[in-house]
């Protein structure tokens, strides 16, 4: 019962290392102002699949071929990247009055509903993207 046990817990700790190493490739590549929101992989799928959510800014989105094959050097072992890229639009330039006003409305009143006019306007619009090649 021992080694059954014994390469269940190495197979385990072989894919926490592995699934930690990708999140680190991914966040490394789209950078600081990015954030991997979801990180998902397939170990019995040959070759392994990657399922990734990544929420970025538009300038640093990246193409999922090349992120597939430098990961796949890094692990040393074939996958498939399967990647969704949510896509930040950046902020437009505000006056100081727009920004002080943004600043007031981060933490809405409870009193005004969360599809206020006013409210979505302060915040960049998420768009997805999905870049395959």
């Amino acid at each position: 019962m021992a080694i059954p046990l014994g390469i269940s817990l190495k197979q385990i700790a072989g894919e926490a290392v592995t699934l930690n190493q990708t999140r680190s490739f991914l966040s490394e590549r789209f950078g600081a102002d990015a954030r991997v929101a979801q990180l998902d992989m397939d170990f019995d799928a040959d070759p392994v699949v990657v399922r990734a959510v990544v929420i970025t800014p538009r300038d640093r989105m990246q193409r999922t071929a090349a992120l597939q094959s430098d990961l796949t050097a890094k692990l040393g072992r074939p996958l498939r990247l399967r990647l969704d890229q949510v896509l930040l639009e950046a902020a437009p330039a505000r006056s100081k009055h727009s920004a002080k006003r943004c600043a007031r409305q981060a933490t809405p009143p409870r009193s005004r509903p969360s599809g206020s006019p006013d409210y979505p306007r302060c915040w960049p619009s998420p768009q997805a993207s999905h870049l395959t090649a």
